[in-house]
């Protein structure tokens, strides 16, 4: 699959949610194709029975949009010690996403380090930057993931297609749909 573009919505999901509204822990920003960084509070990050994934969504011109879940492989808090509420999570990817992003590599590490120590939020420090949007936190969660929520069931029901026929039903070739060959008809004796 061709590589996804923005504009990108990433929310951390809960794994067991009802539907993506239900699940958003917190807003995020994909930083390269395989790390996600998460503003703060992270206070779920610390619930050992919380799982979490990533959701990468963004939209086509029309009809639905492109819905990536993506497992997370590991957490990492990155911030100053002495300013606990300057931490932020970037969150490693289990595997690259199909989307990518436009704020990779967008800032100075040594500006963002002076900026910690003075104790500046990590994520405010990203904004100033240009590494991340400014929009993030303060995004309405029901009125940007509601059309996720729909996308998804429309998946959903597309995912199970009923094949079933009747007893003596010419159409019933199982090679068709257990990939032996083309629909015709099977050769009667093996090749070899």
């Amino acid at each position: 699959m061709a590589a996804r573009c923005e504009p990108l919505l990433v929310s951390i999901q809960r794994v067991a949610a009802a539907d993506a509204v239900d699940g958003h822990l917190s807003w995020a920003v994909l930083l390269d194709r395989d790390r996600v960084a998460v503003p703060g509070p992270l206070h779920w990050l610390h619930d050992p029975a919380q799982r979490f994934e990533a959701l990468l969504v963004s939209r086509r011109v029309s009809g639905r949009g492109v819905i990536e879940r993506v497992a997370v492989q590991r957490a990492d808090l990155i911030g100053v010690r002495e300013h606990p509420g300057s931490a932020m999570a970037v969150l490693q990817l289990a595997r690259a996403a199909d989307h990518r992003s436009r704020y990779a590599g967008r800032f100075d590490p040594e500006v963002m380090h002076a900026r910690l120590a003075e104790g500046a939020d990590a994520w405010t420090v990203l904004e100033e930057l240009g590494a991340v949007p400014s929009d993030v936190r303060t995004r309405p969660v029901a009125a940007a993931l509601g059309p996720v929520v729909t996308w998804e069931q429309a998946l959903r029901r597309e995912l199970v297609r009923d094949r079933m026929w009747a007893i003596g039903d010419p159409h019933s070739n199982l090679c068709c749909w257990l990939g032996c060959g083309p629909c015709d008809p099977c050769p009667p004796d093996p090749w070899w």
